[in-house]
């Protein structure tokens, strides 16, 4: 799991992108070295729990790739459709982030 918690709120969905666009790239290139592919992205963003004159929003949604990948513009592509699923204008985010699911070796696919 990569995450990026931000040290002033946000909802600029530019931001989002741009912190998830980064987890993602690093993703793959983590696959790669491990020689290992994912089949899935789970994409999840939240507003600071701790600022309880707020309101709060928690989601997490979960990407199913074509085919096994370590292809870093497919998790960034799927990281991306993710978010644009559980970005709301009216709440001002704390984190956003993406975990691999479905690991399994490259020389299995």
């Amino acid at each position: 799991m990569v995450s990026r918690s931000f040290g002033q709120l946000t909802n600029d969905p530019q931001q989002l992108r741009e912190a998830l666009r980064h987890h993602a790239a690093r993703a793959g290139e983590k696959l790669r070295k491990q020689q290992s592919v994912t089949s899935a992205v789970m994409v999840f963003i939240r507003t600071n729990s701790f600022c309880t004159d707020l309101s709060q929003y928690r989601q997490r949604v979960v990407i199913s790739l074509e085919r096994p990948t370590d292809d870093s513009c497919e998790i960034i592509a799927a990281a991306v459709q993710g978010l644009r699923r559980l970005w709301r204008k009216v709440y001002a985010y704390h984190k956003v982030g993406l975990m691999l699911l479905d690991l399994s070796p490259k020389a299995n696919r």
